[in-house]
């Protein structure tokens, strides 16, 4: 579609993507080819967390049902002194 000069957002509107994401793909089909795309070479980030920590906020999350990130967040500054 965007080959057919189709706009950005209207493209990003049609896929339920953001405009930020297809530009991405852009650049990723641009500098690394079609293959790179079809791949599924996602790694998540480590942890600040030791396992023990990550088992403890585990707990903490099912006892106290925090309602946002923000509370969750607090809670492993507070405890971990991770941020």
């Amino acid at each position: 579609m965007l080959a057919k000069n189709t706009a950005i957002e209207e493209v990003a509107c049609l896929l339920g993507r953001s405009v930020k994401t297809l530009m991405n793909w852009g650049h990723q089909y641009l500098t690394k080819g079609l293959d790179s795309l079809n791949s599924f070479n996602y790694t998540p980030k480590q942890t600040y967390l030791k396992p023990v920590q990550c088992e403890q906020l585990v707990t903490w999350v099912k006892k106290m049902h925090p309602a946002t990130t923000k509370q969750v967040k607090a809670y492993m500054t507070t405890q971990f002194k991770v941020t």
